[in-house]
């Protein structure tokens, strides 16, 4: 790489370049590519909820009950067999990311957007075309979001598509994006559309497909 090498004021290696810092600590802690398996996992929920995750105020991992609101694997309604996740919001805002330690249980995380600590970051290389595609009913629709984290270590918001509709049949979201060229991990999250407690939403079938640079066609 080309550029100026320095350190910022907490000791990590960066590159200055193009007037932009890259971040070294981001390639210390994030892969270059997590999709090159054929990745994400468990989107039909067939493995419960293992790499499903939510956040919450406090520190730490906390059981089901503790939490103010709810997910739980259904095996009375789901699109394909043998489950889908159903969520029950009584607090906004109700969160549900992607994140690659493969859990036993659902796991409670207090900073998602802490690239190092919550692993919900997931490696893509620039150019990378991302597709989404989801199935939820119930009497809140989801806001899907893609949230992209740069290689000089801030973050955006890169796509957010917003059903605040109810359904009570399963319905089908897509949502297409393309990283930059800063782009250096996705943050995958979907939200209950809703401020009004005790909201309930099924999900099922969920899939991210990335294709393009140093990937070939590659998703759940």
């Amino acid at each position: 790489m080309q550029g100026l090498k320095a350190k910022s004021n907490n000791g990590k290696i960066v590159y200055k370049n193009n007037g932009k810092i890259r971040n070294l600590h981001i390639d210390e802690s994030i892969e270059k590519n997590y999709f090159h398996d054929n990745q994400l996992f468990n989107g039909d929920f067939s493995e419960g909820l293992i790499h499903w995750a939510s956040t919450v105020e406090a520190t730490g991992y906390y059981p089901q009950q503790e939490a103010d609101n709810i997910f739980e694997i259904c095996t009375e309604e789901f699109l394909s067999y043998p489950a889908s996740l159903k969520i029950t919001a009584n607090k906004y805002p109700c969160r549900l990311l992607y994140v690659k330690e493969k859990n036993k249980q659902f796991c409670w995380i207090k900073d998602a957007w802490s690239y190092d600590k919550s692993k919900a970051f997931l490696g893509v290389y620039p150019g990378a075309k991302i597709s989404v595609s989801l199935f939820y009913k119930g009497s809140a629709g989801p806001t899907v979001k893609l949230m992209i984290l740069h290689d000089f270590g801030g973050y955006s918001e890169l796509a957010k598509c917003i059903m605040a509709k109810p359904s009570s049949t399963w319905e089908n979201i897509t949502l297409d994006a393309v990283v930059p060229n800063e782009g250096r991990a996705l943050l995958f999250e979907i939200q209950v559309t809703s401020l009004k407690p005790v909201q309930t939403m099924y999900l099922d079938d969920i899939r991210l497909r990335v294709e393009g640079v140093g990937n070939g066609a590659k998703g759940l």
